[in-house]
């Protein structure tokens, strides 16, 4: 889903509005009748963008083509990477300040980076400004309240969703997803999980069922591990596992538990470098408790951001 936000105020949604739009008009702003379908019109909550991996020159982006001329600015990384592996001829993009740092994977160096400043992001005049609904939320507030066209988009908690997030950037692009340019059809979803009880850390894993692979266990820097309820875990489950830990959301993982009932694989996509976020991940307690044979090295990057490149990390998973 995305939203269109603006400041609120008293005033009512105009008969124009997106269906199923909640419109709040700013001072300087009013709904535009071409926003994209389903939009509602409202900010979120504010976060912070999580540090990324390095790129990979491999990533190809879409065929190229034609587009309506747009311009459009981005406010945070993952945004970036989406726009920038869409984008065709006519797009003109402004990506985050911190692409500098995170380069988009398809286009590196191939599009500028605003300040992130209210009067840069005016003097540039877009016609859309796109963010996701974890970031920039006062200053994207300030954008509508100005005039600007604030799309935000959620993080997707699913491979599907992630199909309604792209759809968005398109609409944005002024572009139709055709066939070719989305990543391959994902699975259908999946049927739920019979629940068993855990331990108070919530490490303790289910038994797994018959079909799957097997009990993997996506590891974290400094320890986390990824839960129900997430991206990570629906991209685990359709490549054929069931996930190691049974809580939702990012949890703080044991090394007594994984030593007592160890995942039957690891997905690392840590450095070798010796830094204190890696340290848990180099323990010579969780070393012994999983061989090095069963641990999955992937890039850190693909698991950062949801895009299209996720249909490559269900591919290694289930090889």
């Amino acid at each position: 889903m995305l939203a269109l936000a603006a400041m609120p105020s008293a005033t009512t949604a105009p008969s124009h509005a997106p269906a199923g739009a909640t419109l709040f008009s700013g001072p300087a702003a009013t709904a535009p009748s071409h926003a994209p379908a389903g939009a509602s019109l409202f900010p979120g909550p504010a976060a912070t963008v999580s540090a990324l991996g390095p790129a990979d020159a491999r990533l190809s982006p879409v065929p190229t083509g034609t587009a309506p001329a747009r311009r459009i600015v981005s406010l945070d990384v993952c945004s970036d990477w989406l726009l920038a592996y869409y984008a065709l001829p006519g797009h003109t993009l402004w990506l985050s300040p911190r692409a500098q740092r995170f380069p988009p994977p398809s286009a590196a160096g191939r599009h500028p980076s605003h300040d992130g400043s209210l009067e840069m992001i005016l003097a540039l005049k877009p016609d859309w400004v796109v963010v996701n609904d974890f970031n920039a939320a006062l200053l994207r507030q300030r954008l509508a309240a100005a005039g600007l066209r604030v799309v935000i988009t959620a993080h997707p908690e699913s491979l599907n969703a992630l199909r309604t997030v792209e759809r968005s950037i398109f609409e944005v692009l002024g572009r139709e997803m055709n066939e070719g340019d989305a990543p391959r059809p994902f699975l259908p979803p999946l049927a739920a999980e019979s629940r068993k009880p855990g331990n108070a850390s919530g490490v303790l894993p289910r038994a797994a069922p018959a079909a799957s692979r097997g009990r993997l266990l996506l590891l974290g820097p400094n320890g986390y591990g990824v839960g129900e309820g997430t991206f990570e875990h629906d991209l685990i489950r359709h490549a054929g596992w069931s996930n190691y830990l049974e809580r939702a959301g990012h949890i703080r993982l044991d090394l007594e538990t994984l030593a007592s009932h160890p995942p039957d694989r690891i997905v690392w996509s840590g450095s070798a470098h010796a830094a204190l976020a890696q340290r848990f991940a180099q323990h010579p307690v969780l070393r012994r408790a999983v061989p090095p044979e069963h641990w999955i090295h992937t890039d850190a990057w693909r698991w950062q951001c949801p895009g299209p490149w996720a249909q490559s990390l269900v591919d290694q998973l289930r090889r």
